[in-house]
């Protein structure tokens, strides 16, 4: 059994809401838990577990695994358009990058850039289910304004550790610990006036 800790951002709060799932303990490894932003009406939360995408239509009672379109095995990353549930995107290793409207039943896949085929990050910004930036696993923030047609680097980033949109900001972390901001889509960017780092080591 385990808990699903089903967070969404609703109008910039944190949602969660609990609830108990089958699973087949100890063999499955749950890698990542989404929720729609719909939950409250649609009762759709998606996982991947033991490298498969599952969908829940009914609150995590029963899954489903989702193929259709998929080439690729072994998915490592999803996420969701805050602004349409119906619109989510998908990355698995080597290059694949996944679009579909559908709520997951069928996907399409898109180009990647080069310099990015093995995407870590996924963050759609909550303005436009179009607007996708992802982070590449070694180095390198690329940013889509077209669901994926097309990709552009932005910034001049080493190994992006977190990617996440608050409100009309986009934020992201690097492996130095260091924090920028950017409030027109990922154009320009300017650092936080200190570290996390720093702070965690000298306890200020």
């Amino acid at each position: 059994v385990f808990l699903i800790g089903m967070m969404g951002l609703a109008g910039g709060m944190i949602v969660v809401v609990p609830h108990v799932a089958s699973a087949h303990a100890p063999h499955d490894d749950i890698f990542q838990v989404l929720a729609s932003p719909a939950y409250a009406s649609d009762r759709t939360a998606f996982t991947i577990s033991r490298g498969y995408l599952m969908r829940s239509i009914d609150g995590g009672s029963t899954w489903t695994q989702l193929v259709n379109g998929l080439d690729r095995p072994r998915p490592n990353q999803i996420a969701i358009a805050p602004s349409d549930p119906q619109v989510l995107y998908l990355v698995a290793p080597g290059g694949g990058f996944y679009r579909s409207r559908d709520q997951g039943t069928s996907w399409t896949r898109a180009p990647t850039p080069v310099e990015a085929r093995d995407i870590a990050r996924l963050a759609v910004s909550p303005a436009s289910s179009n607007v996708v930036f992802a982070a590449g696993t070694s180095a390198g923030l690329f940013r889509t304004t077209n669901g994926g047609s097309s990709w552009a680097a932005v910034g001049s980033f080493g190994r992006v550790t977190a990617v996440v949109f608050s409100a009309s900001r986009v934020v992201v972390s690097d492996a130095t610990g260091a924090v920028y901001g950017s409030t027109d889509n990922g154009g320009t960017w300017v650092p936080a006036t200190g570290t996390v780092a720093g702070d965690i080591g000298t306890g200020a």
